[in-house]
């Protein structure tokens, strides 16, 4: 094995290693759909606005997690 190749296949390794640590991170940081949903029922809004901001929130959290909006 070429000292070149050798270093293609190490740094290869560490990049899929380091994409496997991210995507384990991001994974376990996603809210599930009960927190999604305790994020609008836990507090005491003061306000439409308030409420209708953090439906939103809620929303953007949902999508990002995969759920489905439709």
């Amino acid at each position: 094995i070429s000292a070149d190749r050798l270093n293609s296949d190490s740094g290869r390794q560490v990049n899929e290693d380091r994409i496997m640590t991210i995507t384990r991170v991001d994974n376990e940081s996603m809210p599930t759909a009960s927190t999604c949903i305790k994020i609008l029922f836990l507090p005491y809004y003061k306000t439409e606005k308030k409420l209708i901001s953090m439906f939103n929130k809620a929303l953007e959290y949902m999508d990002k997690s995969g759920f489905a909006l439709e």
